[in-house]
């Protein structure tokens, strides 16, 4: 999915503007803007606008608590992650985030978010 134009089909505006610490991006939504930092490659503005995607339809307005910020990363990560492909990368590079982000071309945050959902369901099952 193109996320530019779901943005756009959203009344949202993208915009790259230098920010402070580690942060990808933000909704504003007074503005009805995406903030991106500059430099992103592709792969993570594609995950930081699926990201702040969730935030326009949640109607949030900027960070929220860590708590709602894990649970948009677990949504991501299900958008972005496919559950075959995972197996087939976990059982290649074990349980290294970094190989398994690599191999499966996502962000290191999103491994981490899809075992919390893999973890969760497991758990709900017993």
């Amino acid at each position: 999915m193109d996320m530019d134009l779901w943005m756009a089909a959203h009344g949202v505006t993208v915009v790259e503007v230098d920010m402070p610490g580690t942060m990808w991006g933000c909704y504003c939504l007074r503005d009805h803007a995406v903030v991106l930092r500059p430099g992103l490659t592709d792969r993570q503005r594609n995950a930081a606008l699926l990201h702040e995607a969730q935030h326009v339809l949640r109607g949030d307005d900027g960070h929220q608590s860590s708590k709602i910020e894990d649970r948009i990363n677990e949504a991501v990560a299900c958008q972005m992650i496919d559950l075959m492909a995972y197996a087939r990368a976990e059982t290649q590079c074990g349980w290294n985030s970094g190989a398994i982000a690599a191999e499966l071309d996502v962000p290191k945050w999103a491994v981490r978010a899809y075992r919390r959902v893999l973890d969760r369901a497991v758990r709900e099952a017993s």
